[in-house]
């Protein structure tokens, strides 16, 4: 930085580890049934619907 000048940042997004969720809201009951996960495949979905089927 020099005198008389504006500083400039350059901006890099950075993100410090995600999560996945997951949930269905059962409407007759008011419950939510959630899941969460550090990845987010079909494989992550299907074991989240398999306990559901009716």
């Amino acid at each position: 930085m020099a005198s008389g000048r504006v500083e400039r940042r350059l901006f890099e997004y950075q993100r410090h580890g995600t999560h996945t969720l997951i949930a269905e809201f059962n409407v007759a009951t008011g419950k939510v049934t959630r899941q969460l996960g550090q990845t987010r495949t079909k494989d992550d979905f299907a074991r989240f619907l398999i306990p559901h089927v009716s």
